[in-house]
Order: C-alpha cells, then structure tokens, then sequence
C-alpha cells in the first residue's frame, strides 16, 4: 500500500472512530439528562410527601381534638345531671 492510501484509511478510521464518540456522547448526555430529571421529580414527590404527611397528621390531630372537646361537654352535662338528680333524691 502506498502512503497516500494509508493516510485516506487512517482518515476514514479517525472519522469513523469520531463518529462513534460523538454517538456515545450523545447517547450519555440523554441518560445523564433523564437522571436530573428524575431526580428533581423525586425531590419534587419528596417534598409532596412531606408535606401530605404534616396535613394529614393536623387533621387527625383536630379530629381528636373536636372530638375530646365533645366529649367533655357531654361529660359535664352527665354529671350536672347527676348532681341534680342526688339533690332531688335527698
């Protein structure tokens, strides 16, 4: 072979070659974009999560409270009642 088609088959193995990198490349860029955006979605769901677990933690905490307030009222008004009716009975 001579020298001139040595040099044409180290260019065509150079641009072949780059090719390939720049393909790799590519295709690297993709997968590391997918992985910032899944990421930035679990953060995004983490914080949602967070924040429905607080709000649902408050409810169930108000609910208790509300109910316990009730339920107090009803005991008070029970033993008013009693009382009376031990006043009445003597």
């Amino acid at each position: 072979m001579s020298l001139t088609a040595d040099l044409h088959e180290a260019h065509e193995t150079a641009a072949s070659h780059n090719a390939e990198v720049l393909r790799l490349q590519s295709a690297h860029d993709a997968t590391q974009t997918d992985l910032v955006r899944r990421e930035a979605k679990e953060a995004s769901w983490s914080v949602l999560r967070s924040e429905l677990t607080r709000q649902a933690k408050y409810t169930r905490t108000h609910h208790l409270e509300a109910a316990c307030a009730h339920t107090t009222a009803e005991l008070s008004a029970l033993c008013e009642r009693h009382m009376a009716i031990e006043v009445i009975r003597e």
